[in-house]
């Protein structure tokens, strides 16, 4: 199960690599539609081979099986790269969701920090306050957008009970 910490790191994770994801997107998508051509390519008719060769080193497959199999292993790394740039865009849509929902300083802290790689010293002077208070705040901003990725988690319960 996964516990509070887990869901508040896996966030920092999207947002450090936020803008890699794009880029992931974007570089899977070309690799399915270069993939796509060559699927639209029919096949060459093999070329019949005569003779009784029975010497080593032949495969199995005839020469139109081998181009099937290329074909459906073809299909197959498409399917799986589809797959995988719905996942992360999946990811990058809820990012999108819970930035949009932050206040305003909120978010820009966080976007200062994790896409415009700000130090804290530089968000501090940005938003008039020290660099303890723009590191606590942005975590703070972070904790919210955790909750709002991943739903809301129950407060963390207190170490001390008190009886009557």
């Amino acid at each position: 199960m996964r516990e509070y910490n887990d869901y508040v790191q896996t966030t920092k994770e999207y947002l450090k690599h936020y803008h890699e994801f794009k880029v992931a997107i974007d570089n899977m998508n070309d690799e399915i539609e270069a993939e796509e051509k060559m699927l639209s390519i029919e096949p060459s008719a093999p070329t019949p081979k005569y003779g009784d060769d029975t010497g080593g080193g032949r495969s199995e497959l005839t020469p139109a099986e081998a181009e099937a199999a290329k074909r459906i292993a073809i299909q197959e790394g498409i399917e799986r790269k589809r797959l995988e740039v719905e996942r992360i865009e999946r990811a990058i849509r809820k990012v999108d969701r819970a930035l949009d929902a932050l206040p305003g300083q909120d978010r820009q802290l966080v976007e200062g920090y994790y896409f415009e790689r700000k130090s804290w010293k530089e968000l501090s002077i940005d938003h008039f306050m020290t660099e303890k208070w723009a590191r606590v705040a942005t975590g703070k901003a972070v904790k919210k957008m955790a909750g709002m990725i991943f739903g809301f988690f129950p407060e963390q319960q207190s170490l001390f009970v008190f009886f009557e």
